[in-house]
């Protein structure tokens, strides 16, 4: 009749795939199980069981509405199969269903002592609810169920099988699930098929040129990757081989680009977290290493913009913020990765720090400066104290670069044209620019280079600064000589050069 053919899009809701489904057999010829015969035959039909107390059970007061609901589901089948009969022109003899209504005359019960009653023996067949407790990531929807499609998850390596309407009303059956195995172990062969084909094949000519960028085999985690920089550098370092975990607080952008990388032959994972949160934030390095079994680089890119409506006043409940969400994001690829090899010193730690706003003049990153400022130390101390043996850290720094948060600060595509005024090169830097030094930061040509700020700003500090350049119309210009070059020291204290 095609009714177990039935795909899970075609349920008139997501909850529709928890309804029971009447079990059929062919036994003998086929019978039928009908709670009503049970009561003519003396069997005492209960409501649901809603707890257990010393001996007595407490039953809800649902009886006639669970038979209720029995009868219908009984007679919607009946009619659907002689709809099929007839709409197929078979010939097949009429068959009349006793209707019995018995279980409507029990009386319902509210508890029940097993002792008094004389019960000894307790079978429960209730069937099972899920737990998927196992898997600890983010895969389940607001019901509990699985976000998958037909049991491929999000997730490298992660697959469902044998659950109900996992892709139609046979997928929770025995005779459905060879199906749905089959459509899964075809997927897993053309993943490692894909695989092979793009190591084997000849790298993009950007690859060519860079010899020594090979991230074959290698483990990469970006923070804050859905969107600008850190999309960019995901591309980037999925191009050259190296599997990539993203994180970010938007899901929807997250897996278009973990299915964009997949599309080119690249290996990726989304874990939707929020960087100042703490609790999501010592979730994603044992993500990245349950996922690809361990973690060999990564990019504390997440950051938020911090903007101040007023250059002469700081919102300190949004500088905490800013604060918060940077320095988490340092400390999550710190602190969870395990020990590195020590012989290769894979594991290298890069920091973005974006300070091309402050120098160019523009009031509306005090709290992003700041949170930068703490990074850059941090990343300098723990260079030479913490990961002397193990990690190679670097910190790069840049000048403005094209992005929605650079768009969101400025205000208008007009701001940021004036901004490319004020820089040696007439403009500001692109994504693509920051992503090809992150490479390079992560690759062993960098392996001398640590503990230090590698500045990318299109000569903007060199020539410190040109405030007046850009400089909105109307606005109030700060003279240069009130201006100093960005500092961080790797003393004791961070110590930042301020107008």
């Amino acid at each position: 009749m095609g009714d177990y053919e039935r795909t899970v899009d075609q349920l008139p809701a997501p909850q529709a795939k928890f309804a029971s489904k009447p079990q059929i057999s062919g036994q003998g010829g086929g019978h039928t199980i009908n709670l009503h015969q049970f009561a003519r035959d003396g069997v005492t039909l209960l409501g649901r069981i809603q707890g257990v107390s010393d001996g007595t059970i407490s039953l809800a007061p649902d009886l006639r509405e669970n038979l209720a609901r029995a009868d219908k589901a009984e007679a919607d089948f009946v009619k659907h199969v002689d709809e099929y009969i007839a709409k197929s022109a078979i010939d097949a003899p009429e068959e009349v269903l006793p209707n019995l209504k018995d279980g409507y005359n029990t009386e319902e019960m509210r508890e029940l002592d097993l002792r008094a009653s004389n019960i000894t023996v307790v079978i429960w067949a209730t069937g099972y609810s899920f737990d998927f407790s196992l898997v600890r990531l983010p895969i389940l929807d607001s019901d509990g169920y699985p976000v998958q499609k037909r049991g491929i998850t999000d997730y490298p390596g992660l697959y469902f099988v044998g659950l109900p309407w996992l892709h139609n009303a046979k997928s929770g059956l025995l005779f459905g699930t060879a199906q749905d195995a089959a459509y899964i172990a075809s997927a897993i062969n053309e993943e490692a098929d894909r695989h092979l084909t793009s190591r084997s094949a000849a790298k993009p000519s950007s690859a060519v040129s860079r010899p020594n960028l090979e991230f074959t085999g290698k483990d990469a985690l970006i923070t804050g990757g859905t969107s600008g920089i850190g999309a960019v550098t995901a591309r980037r370092v999925a191009e050259l081989g190296a599997r990539v975990v993203i994180t970010g607080r938007r899901l929807r952008e997250g897996r278009l680009l973990v299915n964009e990388i997949k599309r080119n032959g690249g290996c990726a994972a989304f874990f939707q977290a929020d960087l100042s949160q703490p609790d999501q934030v010592r979730l994603i390095v044992p993500f990245t290493v349950e996922t690809f079994g361990r973690l060999n680089y990564a990019f504390n890119n997440a950051a938020t913009s911090g903007r101040e409506p007023a250059a002469d006043r700081s919102d300190r409940r949004e500088l905490r913020s800013c604060i918060r969400c940077q320095r988490k994001g340092v400390v999550s690829s710190a602190s969870g990765g395990g020990e590195p090899d020590a012989r290769t010193r894979t594991g290298r730690i890069d920091r973005q720090c974006c300070l091309g706003q402050r120098n160019a003049g523009d009031s509306n990153c005090r709290a992003l400066r700041s949170q930068q400022a703490c990074c850059s130390w941090f990343d300098q101390n723990c260079s030479h104290r913490i990961w002397k043996k193990w990690y190679s850290g670097q910190c790069r720094q840049s000048g403005a670069v094209h992005t929605e948060m650079l768009l969101d600060v400025s205000g208008s595509e007009a701001a940021i044209d004036r901004m490319g005024t004020a820089h040696p090169l007439g403009r500001i830097g692109r994504p693509e620019e920051i992503a090809d030094a992150v490479a390079w930061l992560f690759s062993d040509g960098s392996s001398y280079y640590t503990g230090q700020s590698l500045t990318l700003d299109g000569g903007l500090t060199a020539q410190r600064p040109l405030a007046q350049a850009i400089a909105p119309e109307g606005a109030a210009v700060v003279p240069a000589k009130q201006w100093a070059a960005p500092a961080v020291t790797a003393t004791s204290e961070p110590s930042v050069a301020t107008r």
